[in-house]
């Protein structure tokens, strides 16, 4: 029998949430059975019993849940990633395939066109804003940037760059949602995402790999898509952020050249060209019953060394651990999420709870005074501080 191991995402996904499931449906059928028996009263009991037995296992597993959704969620998505994607999906001649791409463009929301760049000029702008469901932002915009060049090579593929970046600094975002709206929703940021195709007859042999290379995106994130009418083949980064990290702009880029591209659905079939990652190639036949076991050994492992860190810590005392920076006041610990190091600054992520020994809020004082601290703790390594309240 086939053991079930992680590339099996979608199935060891439903199988961590098949106890809660199966508890519901229980309470369900022990629910219409009492109706039928004229025990309405027991009925209803079970089905009470077993809903809530049902939520402490989610509850008690939240941690876990979590965890395993980003690692699923990761790995189904780097199934659909190819390092090339086959065009012929438009037509089989190079002008009939640049054709057929660019009749769907037009066909796109609206043309902009009040616009200008230094550099290498696009041969169409497209732009649509949609309303935002979610809080966080205040509206979605997506925009399709396409130019049209002979040969792409490295220094033409920064011009394009640079022409993007000129023409969305330029964008003009009109909320025509604002009348439906709290004040908070229409303060929150604009999620944009900007689809950026490049038609070429020819491109170099480095632009597959240059277009991997995205920047740091949160509110805005462009995805390139070069087209080699030569070789019929389409290279863009199709790897998807998991849902639960809540960085969806990448994502509904990427949708957006597939459905500008491949008209909405990836030409897979027949494509075996997978883009290698170490993190989870390595770890695809693992099964998951390992990995659960792994998953609690390594956090016994590490809620046991932070209470070797803290009781070792004197009052006042910081002290970086991985990822985690842990700050000690009297009896209490503190611990905040160091998200990000780079050459001038780290990020951190702040929390205004105490981590032990009971998660209590922290007194607003005692958290500007602790992030005092932080800041002269890092401002001693030559590192700025920015907490993520402070990021727009």
């Amino acid at each position: 029998m086939t053991k079930l191991t992680l590339k099996h995402a979608t199935l060891c996904h439903c199988v961590l949430y098949l106890p809660a499931a199966v508890l519901v449906v229980l309470g369900i059928v022990a629910a219409v059975v009492g109706e039928c028996v004229d025990a309405v009263m027991l009925g209803i009991l079970l089905f009470i019993v077993l809903l809530v037995l049902a939520l402490v296992y989610l509850l008690v597993l939240l941690p876990f849940l979590i965890a395993s959704e980003l690692l699923f969620s990761t790995i189904c998505h780097w199934k659909k990633d190819r390092l090339w994607y086959d065009a012929a999906c438009n037509g089989t001649e190079p002008k009939q395939i640049e054709q057929v791409i660019l009749r769907r463009i037009e066909g796109y929301g609206k043309t902009v066109e009040d616009y200008a760049v230094t550099g290498l000029e696009p041969i169409r702008v497209q732009y649509k804003s949609t309303y935002s469901p979610n809080a966080l932002w205040s509206m979605y915009e997506r925009v399709v940037i396409v130019y049209r060049v002979d040969h792409l090579d490295e220094s033409t593929y920064r011009n394009t760059q640079n022409s993007t970046n000129q023409i969305l600094a330029q964008l003009k975002s009109i909320n025509k949602w604002a009348l439906l709206q709290t004040k908070e929703e229409r303060k929150a940021p604009v999620c944009r995402a900007a689809a950026v195709i490049v038609i070429a007859d020819s491109i170099d042999h480095r632009i597959p790999e240059l277009v991997r290379k995205l920047p740091e995106f949160h509110e805005t994130a462009v995805v390139p898509c070069v087209v080699d009418l030569y070789t019929a083949r389409c290279y863009f980064d199709g790897m998807k952020e998991p849902r639960i990290s809540g960085a969806i702009a990448k994502n509904m880029a990427i949708e957006l050249v597939k459905k500008m591209v491949f008209d909405g659905r990836l030409p897979l079939r027949g494509n075996e060209q997978m883009v290698y990652t170490a993190a989870l190639c390595e770890n695809l036949d693992t099964p998951l019953s390992e990995y659960v076991k792994q998953f609690f050994a390594q956090e016994k492992e590490s809620k046991a060394s932070a209470k070797r860190l803290m009781s070792a810590m004197g009052d006042g005392d910081l002290q970086q651990q991985d990822d985690l920076l842990y700050i000690k006041r009297e009896e209490r610990v503190a611990s905040f999420l160091v998200a990000e190091t780079q050459e001038d600054h780290v990020v951190i992520f702040e929390d205004d709870c105490w981590s032990y020994p009971k998660h209590h809020k922290i007194a607003a004082a005692v958290l500007n005074d602790i992030k005092t601290q932080v800041i002269e703790y890092y401002a001693a390594q030559d590192l700025m501080v920015k907490f993520s309240d402070d990021i727009e």
